[in-house]
């Protein structure tokens, strides 16, 4: 699949199995979401086998686990009001 357009919205996967979201000529990667640090296009060329685009940061990989991915979705579960009698 050629993207040849990053100004919609959009995800793709890349050939290290990185999901990749672009939208508005910006791009991240996971480790760009964890970090607010958002890649920019800086010009595209089309080539034989595609269109590369040039953007002005690196794509990280996220160091942080799943879990706290999904920690960050969820609302913190309520704590017990229940005792057990004693004091």
């Amino acid at each position: 699949m050629d993207v040849n357009d990053i100004t919609n919205g959009s995800v793709a996967l890349s050939y290290g199995g990185e999901f990749v979201k672009f939208e508005n000529n910006s791009v991240w990667a996971a480790g760009n979401l964890d970090s607010a640090n958002v890649a920019t296009k800086i010009w595209s060329k089309t080539a034989k086998n595609g269109t590369a685009h040039n953007i002005n940061r690196v794509l990280t990989f996220s160091e942080t686990v799943i879990g706290k991915h999904i920690e960050k979705l969820g609302s913190p579960a309520p704590r017990s009001i229940i005792h057990s009698g004693t004091t």
